[in-house]
C-alpha cells in the first residue's frame, strides 16, 4: 500500500493518503487489538477529547488498519527540534491535554486498563505459565478505576494545530 509515510511505531506505520491516514499494523497484531484501539479512539472523540476521527478498519496486505482522519500540523517533537525555545510553551500545552484526558470519567465503554493488560499477560507465550499466572494474580489485586485514558504522552504523538494539541 503506497503512500507517504508520517510516522512509525513499534506495531504500526501510519501513511498519509490526502486527507485520510491509515495506521497500518504489523500482521502480528491481532484483531481484537486493532479493533479495540478503533472502539477506544470513537469512544474518545464522543467524549470530546482532541482525536482524528476513526474512518473504517480495513485489512491490508497481511494485516489490519485503521483510517483515521488527518490532522494538519507538525508533531510537537518535530516543532522542538527546530525551535527548543518553545519548550515551555508547548509543554503546557501538552500537560494540559494530559490533565484533560485524565479528568474525563470513563463509562465502560471502553475496557479499563487491567483488561487489556490482561489480554497482553496472557498472550506472552516466551515466560513460563506460572509466572503468567503470577502476574495475572498482582493484576487482579491492583485497584480498579475508570478514569484517564489509555495512552503515553510523547511529543511525536501529537500535533500542535492551531494552538491546541491533538493526540494522533
Amino acid at each position: 500500500m503506497e503512500g507517504e509515510e508520517v510516522g512509525r511505531g513499534r506495531q504500526s506505520i501510519l501513511k498519509r493518503y490526502n486527507n485520510h491516514v491509515v495506521k497500518c499494523f504489523n500482521p502480528s497484531v491481532p484483531l481484537w487489538e486493532v479493533e479495540l484501539e478503533a472502539n477506544n479512539s470513537r469512544v474518545v472523540s464522543r467524549l470530546g477529547l482532541p482525536v482524528p476521527a476513526v474512518l473504517d478498519v480495513v485489512e491490508l496486505d497481511g494485516g489490519m488498519g485503521i483510517i483515521y482522519d488527518y490532522v494538519p500540523g507538525k508533531t510537537m517533537q518535530e516543532i522542538l527540534m527546530c525551535k527548543p525555545g518553545n519548550l515551555r510553551k508547548y509543554g503546557i500545552l501538552l500537560a494540559k491535554l494530559h490533565l484533560k484526558v485524565h479528568q474525563v470519567r470513563v463509562d465502560r465503554s471502553l475496557p479499563a486498563q487491567k483488561e487489556k493488560l490482561q489480554h497482553k499477560i496472557a498472550e506472552v507465550k516466551a515466560i513460563p505459565q506460572e509466572i503468567v499466572r503470577g502476574l495475572l494474580n498482582k493484576l487482579q489485586a491492583l485497584p480498579a478505576g475508570r478514569s484517564g485514558m489509555p495512552w503515553r504522552f510523547s511529543p511525536w504523538q501529537y500535533t500542535a494545530h492551531r494552538e491546541r494539541a491533538c493526540y494522533h
